[in-house]
């Protein structure tokens, strides 16, 4: 007979835009729902709003099986976000566990009241893509630039808003 360990559930955190990585997901079904995939994320150093933790956690979503060009399908918007593509091509076909699981991207976490009203849940209800590099400019010569400018304008370029060096899970 398998064993198995409680745990607390229904882990909340502060509502807003947070890094994350797909770690996996699971192919379902829901009777009012139809098929579904569930899908696991890695939230990076979320913000918890009644406890004091630190580090990451993990969250669940359910998405559509059907990838389709509505703007409203779930599937459709963790698909662009994770791939960094603005539209995926009628036709298209994309392998979920090759292209897909172990991509970094961003998620937006809303509260939501439970059907019966007795609690709030945080809920993943957007994807964004990560933030790209900015290009460099066209560096001018040193005999133009004046040692001090130089020195703010590479300290800029470091500190620049993409996500890309940011997004580092080691465990």
């Amino acid at each position: 007979m398998p064993k198995v360990k409680m745990q607390k559930g229904g882990t909340r955190i502060d509502q807003g835009e947070y890094k994350a990585l797909i770690l996996g997901m699971t192919e379902g079904s829901h009777p009012d729902y139809g098929d579904n995939y569930l899908w696991e994320v890695k939230v990076k150093e979320p913000t918890f709003e009644d406890e004091e933790l630190t580090g990451d956690i993990t969250l669940n979503f359910f998405t559509s099986q059907k990838l389709t060009s509505s703007s409203k399908n779930k599937l459709t918007q963790l698909v662009k976000a994770a791939l960094r593509v603005d539209e995926i091509p009628i036709g298209s076909e994309v392998d979920l566990d090759s292209d897909i699981v172990g991509k970094p991207l961003r998620i937006v976490v809303k509260d939501k009241p439970s059907k019966d009203g007795g609690e709030i849940y945080s809920q993943v209800s957007d994807f964004l893509p990560l933030k790209k590099k900015k290009k460099k400019e066209e560096e001018t010569s040193e005999d133009e630039e004046k040692p001090k400018e130089k020195a703010k304008e590479e300290k800029s370029e470091k500190s620049d808003d993409s996500d890309d060096d940011l997004f580092n899970f080691s465990d």
